[in-house]
């Protein structure tokens, strides 16, 4: 057999050294992946930073409208890129933690440069597979509620654009939090005469996070 002439050729010692060998490789491989996906976070970080302050250094309308689109292509366009820039993982805040005020409330959610659709569709992306937090993710959530009922509309068409699992996990975040509502704001209610799918997948979230509520005690 080719495989035992092979295992054959190396003692126990030689063996022993190979699998060591093998992990050291791995740890490094693996602290290298890390200390680059942290170097493109921190890049990020500093470039939203400097964005954002272009916002509040603009002289005129056009320098803002300017500066609002540049900060809102660059802002996170997926939770996880939300939570791992401005959330608290890990007993840690994330780099930009403390800027979740700014960045977030007084700026992300009150951006008027961009038209409505690219807006709506951004706010729903990073929407989707979300979780309720404190601090910067109660921010964005709060943003995201203010903006659904202004234009419920075009949030429900948008969304039709989704498949099921994506929808309701749209809606199972906007009814997250550590006291959700036990019934759904009637202007929602009102979806289901013009976007029947839509409406019933926001039954189904908003009834997964009252029972998940439930079983946590809350």
């Amino acid at each position: 057999n080719d495989t035992v002439r092979y295992n054959s050729c190396f003692g126990k010692g030689e063996r022993f050294i190979m699998r060591k060998l093998l992990l050291l490789s791995f740890v490094i491989l693996s602290c290298t992946m890390a200390a680059d996906a942290q170097s493109t976070l921190m890049a990020k970080a500093n470039e939203l930073k400097k964005l954002h302050t272009k916002i509040n250094k603009a002289v005129t309308n056009d320098d803002r409208q300017n500066a609002e689109i540049a900060f809102f292509n660059a802002f996170p366009g997926t939770f996880s890129e939300l939570d791992n820039l401005y959330g608290f993982q890990h007993d840690r805040p994330m780099p930009l933690y403390h800027e979740a005020e700014n960045h977030i409330l007084k700026g992300f959610n009150k951006i008027s440069a961009v038209n409505d659709t690219l807006y709506y569709s951004k706010i729903i992306a990073i929407a989707i597979g979300g979780k309720w937090d404190a601090d910067a993710i109660s921010c964005f959530q709060y943003g995201l509620s203010k903006r659904i009922f202004e234009n419920t509309e075009l949030t429900a068409s948008l969304l039709e654009k989704h498949d099921d699992a994506e929808i309701r996990g749209f809606w199972y975040f906007v009814f997250d939090g550590p006291h959700p509502e036990n019934k759904i704001p009637s202007k929602l209610v009102e979806l289901r005469r013009t976007h029947k799918r839509v409406y019933e997948l926001m039954l189904s979230g908003h009834k997964q996070v009252l029972q998940e509520s439930d079983h946590h005690g809350h």
